[in-house]
């Protein structure tokens, strides 16, 4: 299912996840830079695929769009690291700023070491996993829900790279999902579901873009770790 792919298995053992799409395509720099950045903010969703929510105030309901803004509020997990969140010091003792259904103050997070997996199969309500299983989607919007209403920040996108995925590379592809229009609908189905049972909206919108920049000058072109990835 869809929601497997956060599953707090044993076997992982290192501190930051690299999570990928089957179709992702990075080069092993753009893998590189990612996690050095991550490394800066070990708490967020790092990578490349931005998205953003925004309020549609004449249907009274949150938006999802894929467009090009200054601004972003998620971070796709299709091509992304994150923190398989260990240390318990940095999950807050009260929970969410605003406890949602079924989560009480009482009920927040435990004072044990856990991480974003662990919270995502366990203290998410089984509606919302239903829902992501059920439509073989939305389950890279929930973990950026969760992950936000943890640390009250917004994610980290890297360089400039649009298209990540070999589907959306070939123009006019009718296999990937990402073009079919029921697939959009749905994601702005689970923006309002997911808003709902959280009680607010816990993305947070961002500027920032860190990219591998030096001048362009006969030294720092020589002194440049990742010559090509601006390019990508």
């Amino acid at each position: 299912t869809m929601s497997d792919r956060f599953f707090p298995h044993d076997a992982i053992v290192t501190d930051a996840v690299l999570s990928l799409d089957e179709d992702s395509v990075l080069s092993t720099n753009e893998v590189d830079f990612a996690f050095i950045v991550w490394r800066s903010f070990p708490d967020r969703i790092v990578g490349y695929p931005a998205r953003s929510h925004y309020w549609e105030s004449g249907k009274a309901r949150w938006g999802y769009t894929s467009k090009w803004t200054n601004e972003y509020s998620m971070v796709l997990t299709g091509a992304a690291f994150y923190h398989r969140q260990k240390n318990s010091e940095k999950i807050p003792s009260q929970g969410f700023n605003s406890s949602p259904p079924g989560l009480t103050a009482s009920a927040s997070f435990p004072p044990v070491c856990r991480y974003y997996h662990y919270l995502f199969t366990h203290y998410l309500p089984a509606s919302l996993v239903n829902m992501v299983d059920r439509m073989a989607n939305c389950e890279d919007i929930l973990m950026n829900f969760l992950v936000s209403a943890v640390t009250k920040l917004p994610p980290i996108k890297v360089t400039q790279k649009k298209q990540y995925k070999e589907t959306m590379m070939q123009q006019g592809s009718k296999t990937s999902r990402w073009a079919d229009p029921d697939h959009f609908a749905q994601r702005q189905t689970c923006m309002n579901a997911f808003s709902s049972w959280f009680g607010f909206m816990p993305l947070v919108h961002s500027q920032v873009r860190l990219d591998p920049v030096l001048f362009k000058d006969q030294v720092s072109i020589l002194r440049k770790k990742y010559r090509d990835i601006e390019r990508l």
